[in-house]
């Protein structure tokens, strides 16, 4: 998967036969200059979502779920969902676990593809301290393996690792090894 925010990036990527494209919320930092991904509004995040999957035939289009889009409630979350797969996206990406497993459920109950988003979660930068390699100790480990779990029983059909020790990324991708092996 690689991210995409205009059209003629999104042909190029489409055309070379990759299997996914995001319309990432870091939209706001790398197209638009901001700070921070927490800018990235829900207006503007289906605006090149629009554009994006005007160029997209074969790949699988997922959209991020802004900054609040998914946070304010189970009924804005849904319909702010429902837009964004409007708008052309195959699926949408929400950070986390914990407090939005609960939002995961319902939306791939009602039909909306989910990817997951763990270990340094662009929206959640504030309060974990800034840009940082997450899955270092064995309880960052242990919570990391805890979360995808969590993820996978609510219904996600994927998951970005971000920012994480390719070793970690290996051991949460292989679903087979949630629980860490003890050596």
């Amino acid at each position: 998967m690689l991210t995409a925010y205009d059209y003629a990036t999104a042909l190029i990527l489409d055309e070379s036969g990759i299997d996914a494209i995001l319309v990432g919320d870091s939209c706001a930092n790398v197209f638009a200059g901001e700070s921070s991904t927490v800018f990235m509004s829900f207006s503007e995040m289906r605006y090149h979502v629009r554009i994006v999957s005007r160029a997209v035939k074969k790949a699988t289009l997922v959209a991020d779920m802004p900054f609040m889009s998914h946070r304010s409630g189970s009924d804005t979350a849904l319909r702010h969902a429902g837009i964004l797969l409007q708008a052309g996206a195959d699926a949408v990406k929400l950070e986390g676990a914990g407090e939005v497993v609960g939002m995961v459920s319902r939306m791939v109950e009602l039909g909306i593809p989910v990817m997951g988003h763990l270990g340094l979660k662009p929206q959640s930068v504030r309060q974990s301290g800034g840009y940082k390699m997450y899955g270092k100790t064995d309880a960052e480990v242990d919570r990391l393996l805890a979360d995808a779990k969590e993820l996978e029983e609510a219904g996600i059909f994927g998951i970005v690792l971000e920012l994480i020790p390719p070793e970690v990324g290996r051991l949460v991708s292989h679903h087979r090894h949630w629980r860490r092996p003890t050596h």
